[in-house]
């Protein structure tokens, strides 16, 4: 199935939060990543370990994600953003479509928002192209 952004962002904003969801009724933070990249770009993330099983906490699956294959870039459309801890861990990621940040979050499900907003929200974001 392919997507642009503007799909994308229209079927998925509004759905609610699921630990280790990818859709197409709940996503996690990193469920939508996925999700994002197989419709909008037809490309398969490599997957988290505990991830795909389920058998580990969130936080163990982020710091498996291999980041060899991402590399540092400006905020832009197609872009990750990465919310990292005062320690380099990775906290949560969301996907740059539309000008701002498509996201799941645990309380609100999945949003957009702008750059300034999660820039000011959290003190060490980076943000990835893939590839």
């Amino acid at each position: 199935m392919s997507m642009t952004e503007e799909e994308f962002c229209n079927y998925a904003v509004g759905k609610p939060w699921k630990n280790r969801a990818e859709g197409p009724i709940a996503f996690d933070c990193w469920g939508l990543v996925l999700d994002s990249y197989r419709k909008i770009d037809g490309i398969e993330l490599p997957a988290a370990a505990g991830y795909a099983d389920k058998n580990c906490p969130t936080s163990e699956a982020a710091k498996s994600i291999d980041m060899e294959n991402f590399t540092l870039c400006q905020p832009t459309n197609g872009a990750i953003m990465a919310v990292f801890d005062n320690k380099d861990n990775l906290l949560h990621v969301g996907r740059c479509l539309c000008g701002r940040v498509l996201h799941a979050t645990r309380g609100l499900g999945v949003r957009l928002d702008t750059y300034q907003s999660i820039n000011n929200k959290h003190r060490n974001v980076r943000y990835f192209k893939y590839g």
